[in-house]
């Protein structure tokens, strides 16, 4: 068996992470987060990265929490590492209505690592990595947790090694493995005394459930992360087949039913289950009910108060129910960041680096029509709906035609239409909800930076 630093090695090196980078190591001083420093600050400088650590006190639990911050404070000044710190004073915070309170930490955990990211690459112009101190055992737990309440086969996928800038190179490696390598290098570190009473459900996984099945396998936690990994990458594929049956499905704001219903199962529910959690709607009865309209069984139906699955002349769409008191979306200048609209729904522009975009389209070059060239969107351009007397050139297609036309054309419900989204310059639409960008602004490899335009149903 490998050491836990050829592991941690071994990540570091399948990461790929270019040279001249940061890693930040989140430190709260408990054994897994002090090995992750140790390994680190060590392998980290022979890949050409600089290493840094973040600590966040959540104030929760008085002297302790000072305490665990005192000493990661003498660690980082022991090890001259650069150290970030905060306090994040929960106990002063309204903590929103049905979030836990280790939710509501995590939230506010990710928030500062963020927030000390995106500094430290506008300070130093160099790329920003953060790696958490999640090991095998924490990924078991997740495991068993989401499996209890109800799991998908995405969900059954445990922690990602790698998520964006987040990596978690002990993933490999038992709580047991840790604690050793703790003692046979004298590292010290600090106890959470929380985590030693069974006061939430991943903390009575931790001391009820997992010794329990210590007891008919040794290696259950490698057993549990093993099957985590090999949903991981079952789910990525199912996902791979799920976006490419969306695009071939395709029809206007909706997709045609025939495609859909032929489809393997598997791929069918993962292709619903992605687009009813863009809606905020996705559970396993649901998807059921929207597999059952696919299949002829009525025309419609209600998913959530405001969203409602349909079935009309072969097309399968989403219809939102409207109070009909509500305003008409009014034009929106074209802006970076996220906007609520009048409808509830949350338009999302991201700027992104362009080999960011490339690695997120896995369905091919059609799934760059999502994207739209960010140099080339002129600031003027606003987000409204239709007025009449637009026109489109659909990405790919190679035609200009009129809005209404093509909307027509795409089979697009009537009760639909007037509530698209669009971006315009004047009467040219740069992009249209459903459809994508305009061939003009399509990325291409001289393109540095892109943004996506998407529309959420609540707030990611």
């Amino acid at each position: 068996m490998r050491t836990i630093e050829q592991r941690a090695a071994d990540f570091l090196t399948q990461a790929a992470l270019p040279a001249g980078g940061i890693l930040i190591c989140a430190v709260s001083g408990g054994p897994d987060s002090v090995t992750l420093l140790e390994l680190m600050r060590k392998i980290a400088p022979e890949k050409g990265l600089s290493v840094e650590a973040a600590h966040l006190n959540h104030g929760l639990r008085g002297e302790e929490s000072d305490r665990d911050e005192v000493f990661v404070r003498a660690l980082c000044r022991q090890k001259e590492i650069p150290l970030w710190t905060e306090r994040a004073r929960m106990s002063e915070r309204t903590r929103p209505a049905g979030e836990s309170v280790e939710s509501f930490a995590r939230a506010l955990r990710y928030d500062f690592f963020e927030r000390i990211s995106r500094e430290r690459e506008e300070e130093t112009g160099c790329r920003v990595w953060v790696a958490t101190a999640d090991a095998a055992s924490d990924n078991a737990e997740t495991l068993l947790f989401r499996l209890a309440r109800g799991s998908s086969l995405a969900g059954a996928g445990g922690i990602p090694p790698v998520r964006g800038r987040y990596l978690r190179p002990l993933l490999g490696c038992t709580r047991e493995e840790i604690l050793r390598y703790c003692e046979m290098h004298h590292c010290g570190y600090v106890i959470d005394a929380t985590n030693l009473e069974p006061c939430c459900s991943r903390n009575r996984i931790r001391l009820q459930v997992m010794p329990t099945l210590r007891k008919i396998n040794p290696g259950a936690e490698r057993a549990l992360a093993a099957f985590a990994a090999d949903a991981r990458e079952d789910a990525a594929f199912l996902e791979q087949l799920a976006q490419e049956l969306l695009c071939r499905a395709r029809q206007g704001a909706g997709w045609r039913c025939a495609p859909l219903a032929s489809a393997p199962g598997p791929v069918l529910r993962s292709a619903l289950a992605r687009l009813l959690t863009e809606r905020g709607c996705a559970d396993r009865e649901k998807i059921g009910a929207c597999r059952r309209l696919l299949e002829g069984g009525g025309s419609s139906v209600r998913l959530s108060g405001k969203v409602t699955a349909c079935r009309s002349g072969g097309i399968f769409y989403f219809e939102e129910t409207r109070r009909q008191s509500e305003e008409k979306q009014q034009p929106i200048p074209f802006f970076v960041g996220k906007q609520r609209l009048c409808d509830g729904r949350i338009l999302s522009v991201r700027l992104l680096e362009y080999e960011e975009i490339v690695k997120l389209c896995r369905c091919g070059k059609k799934e760059l029509k999502n994207f739209a060239d960010y140099g080339m969107i002129n600031k003027i351009s606003v987000f409204r709906v239709r007025r009449g007397g637009e026109t489109f050139r659909p990405a790919g297609r190679g035609v200009t035609k009129t809005l209404k036309k093509l909307l027509s054309e795409s089979g697009v419900p009537h009760t639909c239409r007037d509530r698209l989204l669009l971006l315009a310059e004047e009467d040219r639409v740069l992009w249209l909800e459903g459809a994508g960008v305009c061939e003009e602004l399509l990325p291409g490899p001289d393109c540095r930076q892109a943004v996506e335009i998407k529309l959420l149903e609540s707030e990611e």
